[in-house]
């Protein structure tokens, strides 16, 4: 927990984050390692993070428990949202997340006291708050994008294939905008700007506790090398890469 501290106390985000997972690639006995047959490793340790968006510097993580995970009554994803964004509430920032994590009720949560985040995301189709109607995509064009209206929220439905639509949801965005280049919604193109932080660390060791602290240092060599730029920028300076850095066996003042 005090490196975690330390992480949120010495840096200060933009005005973009985003909320994701990281795998920490694990196949030994753990009470809860996760089985995620979509991501490259299938198996290992979920990290849930909050990172910025410009400089990747993750200023928050919680690990997932499993059914040990202390929710204090909220829904897994709505948990994670409102407690890895604590140290960002009340300051209009805007936060990224897939459809695990958004939902309709969530993001009219945030835009509200004590939370006031903006929200833009992605959907799964099998919410209930969705209207059925929306998701009839018979009639529509392959590209279509469908604009809908509720007060600050604005949902999108593209339909991507005959048979396959995407929902996306903004509580920053007021207009059915199309960008002109990529056919599709403004909303849509700045999901897949910002929302690209996912990623998996492997680990070869036999027992879980190794893998989680090296998991960790790999997140505090990113979070000082962006330290290490800010401040060498700051001071009107070139930065070095960070392989030249490794090579010297320092980073940011630390030894290696």
């Amino acid at each position: 927990m005090e490196g975690i501290s330390c992480s949120r106390n010495s840096y200060k985000p933009g005005s973009y984050t985003t909320i994701d997972e990281q795998l920490l690639a694990f196949r030994g006995r753990c009470p809860f390692k996760m089985y995620i047959p979509n991501k490259p490793s299938k198996y290992g340790i979920k990290i849930v993070m909050i990172c910025d968006v410009k400089t990747k510097y993750m200023f928050d993580a919680e690990p997932y428990l499993g059914k040990d995970t202390r929710t204090n009554g909220l829904p897994l994803a709505e948990y994670f949202v409102k407690s890895l964004t604590k140290s960002i509430h009340g300051s209009n920032r805007n936060v990224t997340m897939d459809n695990w994590f958004t939902s309709l009720l969530t993001s009219s949560e945030l835009l509200q006291s004590p939370y006031k985040l903006t929200v833009v995301g992605t959907m799964r189709t099998n919410k209930g708050e969705i209207p059925p109607e929306l998701l009839n995509t018979k009639n529509r064009k392959i590209g279509m994008s469908l604009f809908c209206f509720d007060g600050k929220k604005t949902p999108v439905i593209y339909k991507r294939k005959s048979n396959t639509v995407v929902i996306l949801l903004s509580t920053t965005h007021e207009q059915p905008t199309i960008d002109k280049t990529s056919k599709r919604s403004i909303i849509q193109r700045k999901v897949l700007l910002i929302h690209s932080i996912k990623c998996v660390t492997t680990c070869h060791a036999r027992r879980w506790p190794p893998c989680v602290f090296y998991g960790m240092l790999n997140m505090i060599l990113v979070n000082a090398y962006v330290l290490y730029c800010h401040n060498t920028i700051s001071k009107n300076e070139k930065p070095k890469t960070r392989k030249i850095l490794w090579n010297h066996g320092w980073l940011n003042g630390f030894k290696f």
